[in-house]
């Protein structure tokens, strides 16, 4: 069974409450919960938005640029979340006992030292002409903590892909095995794009109870990856999180006023057989 993240792009889909703090959210946002928008500066939603009940800083409807808001119509408006809440659960637990049977035996190619980051190449492309990889990292750190893309690549057993000739990349051809694997110099690769990434790289946090995402430190990377946390509180820390972030609830950051979800939804299905 191959399985879609939602039936449709949505920004955020939460199983539980959705606390906002971004200035524009550029897509549908679904919460199995309360909205809470933290602040009265102007935010602009561009989807629909699914909430069951929402704060009294919820924005005005000629705020909107496209849609309406709906309360307590979740069975409306997204009849096929319990299916899809179901799923995610099945597909979550399937990746904690066995990532490579989820990846490498539906088509992906492992990567890295640790067998926690896969790529699959777009449709009639070879090995050998592939580019614009479809890439999933697992991170299997449990607890709270910060994450940028960086940090990413160090979990899932791809850190010699960061700052190799003062870029970050998301692959590269390698040499060396090991503890000595690294990006060979003049080869293949692609270049991390944080504006680019939500449709085509996706992080998976397996075990975390809290994570906040982040922007990397020197060169402000943004967040770009999709992300697939059903059990995981996430809050958004960086200028803008470009892929859709499934999580448990959205947290926010009161002090934080001006990012952005972008809601780019990671487009390969997922296959547990």
């Amino acid at each position: 069974m191959c399985v879609e993240l939602t039936p449709d792009c949505h920004t955020v889909v939460s199983s539980g409450k959705c606390r906002i703090n971004a200035k524009n959210i550029y897509g549908p946002v679904f919460c199995d919960g309360d909205l809470e928008i933290s602040g009265s500066f102007a935010h602009a939603f561009m989807g629909v938005v699914h909430v069951k009940n929402a704060n009294a800083n919820f924005p005005a409807k000629e705020t909107f640029e496209e849609g309406k808001k709906h309360k307590s119509q979740i069975s409306s408006t997204f009849s096929d979340f319990t299916t899809y809440r179901g799923r995610h659960s099945d597909l979550l637990n399937a990746i904690k006992a066995s990532a490579s049977g989820v990846f490498t035996d539906n088509g992906w190619t492992s990567f890295g030292t640790t067998g926690k980051s896969f790529y699959k190449c777009p449709e009639k492309t070879s090995q050998s002409t592939c580019t614009d990889r479809k890439i999933v990292h697992i991170v299997e750190k449990s607890g709270s903590f910060s994450m940028n893309y960086k940090q990413v690549l160090q979990e899932s057993g791809l850190g010699y892909q960061a700052n190799f000739h003062s870029n970050t990349y998301r692959w590269c051809d390698t040499i060396g095995s090991g503890s000595n694997m690294r990006c060979k110099q003049n080869g293949g690769s692609e270049v991390y794009a944080d504006d680019s990434e939500g449709a085509r790289t996706l992080v998976v946090f397996t075990n975390a109870a809290h994570v906040s995402l982040q922007s990397t430190t020197t060169d402000r990377l943004k967040w770009g990856p999709s992300v697939f946390a059903p059990n995981t509180n996430v809050k958004l820390q960086s200028e803008f999180a470009d892929g859709q972030l499934i999580v448990k609830s959205l947290l926010a950051d009161d002090s934080r006023t001006g990012d952005q979800l972008h809601g780019s939804c990671f487009s390969e299905p997922l296959c547990l057989w």
